[in-house]
């Protein structure tokens, strides 16, 4: 019994883990859309991708 409930946790501790990955991921993709926003911006006669 005590296995599954370790397996459980581990689980548990890698959904965590992921949720935070993701959150972070979305953190920086925002940052970068702001980024390009500023630099069309200030640079209007660029190409930015």
């Amino acid at each position: 019994m005590d296995q599954l409930k370790d397996k459980d946790d581990r689980i548990a501790a890698l959904e965590q883990k992921m949720a935070d990955q993701e959150a972070g991921w979305e953190a920086t993709r925002k940052q970068n859309k702001q980024m390009m926003e500023m630099m069309k911006r200030m640079y209007p006669n660029e190409q930015f991708p």
